[in-house]
């Protein structure tokens, strides 16, 4: 984490023993908030994830609360990023977020660029093919991280900080049939 925070209970999120991160201190509109260079992670690439997977589905020991499923996510690259030993896991899922990772980040701040206005940003993260290809070229022109994470406005001290789970990678097909398979809620992939 790039910023003060604390773990603190969230049960209206996730019920009893439910946690989430806190902010310490006031966050100023596009600091960066989790930085992935720095953050306590495993990239595991799309094959040996999927290997993993099978393996771990073979034995029978894929549920919810298996870890590397409820802590990971597939970036931009395709790669599963495995956050089990690092506190960004704490981040819950909220469709309306305060923070989001640093191609939406860009993307957002150019829409309100074109825009010429300083209201909320938006969330939406609707694209077609073409256009998700052309962002991906036009991003690699900022000094955004496609794969940390940045305050989306103001953040004051106390607020929970929350991310949109589905503005991560795309998971693939495997993954979410196996989801399907062992009954892991999937609603905001």
């Amino acid at each position: 984490m790039q910023v003060p925070y604390a773990i603190g209970p969230t049960p209206h999120r996730g019920g009893p023993g439910s946690k989430g991160l806190f902010a310490t201190s006031d966050i100023k509109k596009g600091t960066i908030v989790w930085n992935i260079h720095k953050a306590k992670v495993q990239l595991v690439s799309l094959d040996e994830a999927e290997k993993m997977c099978a393996e771990i589905d073979a034995k029978g020991e894929f549920h919810v609360g298996h870890d590397i499923f409820q802590y990971s996510y597939f970036d931009q690259q395709g790669n599963m990023v495995d956050i089990t030993s690092d506190d960004g896991r704490y981040f819950n899922h909220d469709p309306e977020p305060n923070t989001c990772e640093g191609r939406q980040y860009a993307r957002m701040l150019k829409e309100h660029s074109a825009s010429g206005t300083d209201s909320e940003m938006s969330t939406d993260r609707s694209t077609d093919d073409n256009s998700a290809n052309t962002e991906i070229d036009e991003f690699r022109e900022t000094k955004y991280d496609i794969d940390s994470s940045y305050a989306m406005r103001d953040i004051a001290k106390g607020e929970e900080l929350l991310s949109d789970y589905g503005c991560f990678g795309v998971e693939p097909d495997w993954f979410l049939k196996l989801l399907v398979k062992h009954d892991v809620p999937s609603d905001y992939y």
